[in-house]
């Protein structure tokens, strides 16, 4: 930290720990009120509040030459009530990095939103061990489908050095394995003894043992203009150029998006993504059906969606159909007049058949309902090996009963005319215990984007169904 980062530091310190008063912070009021000498907190009181000692914080306020850690910077943080601007610019006046974002409900779906808007051109994005998060069509067709990679390696680093197929569609693979591998040591470099990079830097070692020479020979090299050229196996000879752009609001992501570089190799690209889809999101081979199941409100609309669009999954969704069931009836007829009230067997009928078209023309498919009853689970399950289809049973459950009850409070309705249920009517609704083993996905404590890497990695390679527990 320089000595102006450390006055500059001081300054901001002095300043947000004036503007609070013990009521602020649950500390009881002063005995004598107007006895304080200066407004705001006392350093002793938020040092108490932090857990640090008075001495260290009153030389931080000093602007003396010593180092705050991130677990002391982050303490004081929440104890002078910082909003996440204000916590961001105490860590670069400490010399940290910013602070993760906050991984909220919509950030896997705000990502898969940037990369789509991308389209025709191919991105994806990255955190900073080049794990990917997202990816949109065009990345699928035209580089690598990331969803085939197996857990915990869903990595660019992981696709370069081991797939085959992408090493033999790259002209140049040589030169741009090596570009990345600098790019990863720089990254690697700048986070000393993160726990991630040291162990994708032991499993490519031991992969490849291209990566191995060459990580030996520590090559560093930052981001610079590049083209990369592929042989395409269905649109032939195409000429990318690279772009790199980082997330103001979270600089630890990266997008790379991918634009032909002349006319002919343009021209190329709209033609292979005007053609079929080459696979419905997993290797060639039998189509997969995913029931994700569970209560309201413990995200399957959003874990479900966010699947299809990164597999590219067909997409069955029960509220939707049973609300179009309703909507079609008109307002006059008894079905519409029963808005709300349970459809009994029918929209569950209605999607079995829709996802049975689906698989018997070879495109998986993402089923999201509740799924309560053994007879509506071996329904599915019926359909899955009528088709010779991969079977994944997903159960959604929130454990925290608060998060759960404040989803269900405050969800918003993103089918036209659907009636949410209640807290009281999602805890007395009929659901029966599972009587066989499925996958539990616990989204009280896994991001969507976890939940749908979790749910990829569990997708069996032949078809079947693969019994699993709790994740």
């Amino acid at each position: 930290m320089s000595a102006g980062n450390r006055g500059q530091l001081a300054d901001f310190l002095r300043s947000r720990r004036a503007r609070l008063t013990p009521a602020d912070v649950g500390l009881p009021a002063d005995s004598e009120p107007g006895r304080r000498r200066t407004p705001g907190l006392r350093r002793e009181e938020v040092a108490e509040l932090s857990g640090v000692g008075v001495t260290w914080y009153t030389w931080l306020e000093q602007g003396r030459k010593i180092t705050a850690s991130p677990q002391v910077v982050d303490a004081l943080a929440r104890a002078l009530r910082l909003s996440a601007d204000e916590h961001r610019h105490l860590r670069e006046l400490a010399g940290l990095a910013a602070a993760p974002a906050a991984n909220g409900d919509d950030s896997q779906a705000r990502l898969q939103r940037l990369v789509d808007a991308v389209a025709p051109n191919a991105a994806s994005v990255y955190d900073v061990h080049f794990d990917y998060l997202a990816w949109n069509e065009p990345y699928r067709r035209i580089r690598h489908d990331p969803a085939g990679l197996p857990a915990g390696r869903r990595n660019l680093l992981w696709m370069m050095f081991t797939d085959a197929e992408n090493r033999a569609r790259m002209t140049t693979w040589d030169r741009a394995a090596r570009a990345l591998l600098s790019q990863f040591r720089a990254a690697a470099g700048r986070h000393p003894g993160d726990p991630r990079f040291a162990e994708l830097t032991a499993a490519l070692t031991e992969a490849s043992p291209q990566f191995r020479d060459w990580w030996a020979q520590y090559p560093v090299r930052y981001f610079r203009p590049a083209r990369i050229r592929l042989r395409h196996p269905r649109a032939g000879r195409i000429t990318l150029e690279l772009f790199q752009l980082r997330l103001e609001d979270d600089p630890g992501l990266l997008m790379v998006t991918q634009v032909p570089a002349d006319p002919a190799s343009r021209d190329r690209v709209a033609a292979l993504l005007a053609g079929p889809p080459s696979g419905p999101g997993l290797a060639a081979g039998a189509p997969a059906l995913v029931v994700v199941g569970g209560l309201p409100a413990t995200g399957k609309s959003t874990v479900a969606s966010a699947l299809a669009r990164q597999a590219g999954f067909a997409f069955v969704r029960i509220d939707r159909i049973e609300q179009a069931i309703i909507d079609s009836a008109g307002p006059g007829h008894p079905l519409g007049q029963s808005l709300g009230q349970p459809l009994g067997p029918v929209g569950y009928t209605v999607a079995y058949g829709v996802a049975a078209e689906q698989l018997g023309h070879g495109v998986s498919v993402v089923a999201e309902c509740v799924n309560p009853l053994g007879v509506t689970r071996d329904a599915w399950r019926d359909i899955a090996a009528g088709h010779g289809a991969r079977l994944v049973e997903v159960e959604l459950v929130c454990t925290d009963q608060a998060a759960h009850r404040e989803r269900a409070r405050t969800r918003e309705v993103d089918v036209p005319g659907l009636r949410l249920p209640d807290w009281e009517q999602i805890t007395s609704r009929e659901y029966e215990p599972w009587d066989r083993g499925h996958l539990i996905i616990d989204t009280a404590t896994r991001t969507p984007a976890q939940a749908v890497a979790a749910i990829l990695a569990a997708i069996p390679e032949r078809p079947g169904h693969v019994p699993a527990g709790p994740d």
